[in-house]
């Protein structure tokens, strides 16, 4: 059973759905009969399609974190961006030409 403080326990549905709505750890489906969090794999072709095929690492691995909760290794962005055809070059992240 879930015992919520007693802060907590004062929360309207519309304060806690705004909270989660705006934390980044949280995403909902259009359905929101489920939430998922993106791989990350996702979060670099994502980023990448935002930046037009560029991208840099701090970004990156401040996206995330915002989802995770802990750093990505250079070594292991580098490797997830071989996967999406991209290449790790300096303190960036560039779609192959």
């Amino acid at each position: 059973m879930l015992v919520l403080s007693a802060i907590h326990a004062t929360w309207t549905h519309e304060l806690t759905s705004y909270v989660l709505h705006h934390d980044a750890r949280f995403r909902s489906s259009q359905s929101w009969d489920s939430t998922r969090v993106p791989t990350r794999l996702e979060i670099v072709q994502e980023a990448l399609r935002k930046g037009d095929g560029r991208v840099s690492v701090d970004a990156l691995v401040a996206l995330v974190f915002a989802h995770y909760g802990e750093p990505m290794s250079r070594g292991s962005l580098g490797a997830v961006a071989m996967h999406v055809g991209a290449n790790l070059v300096g303190d960036w992240v560039l779609l192959k030409a």
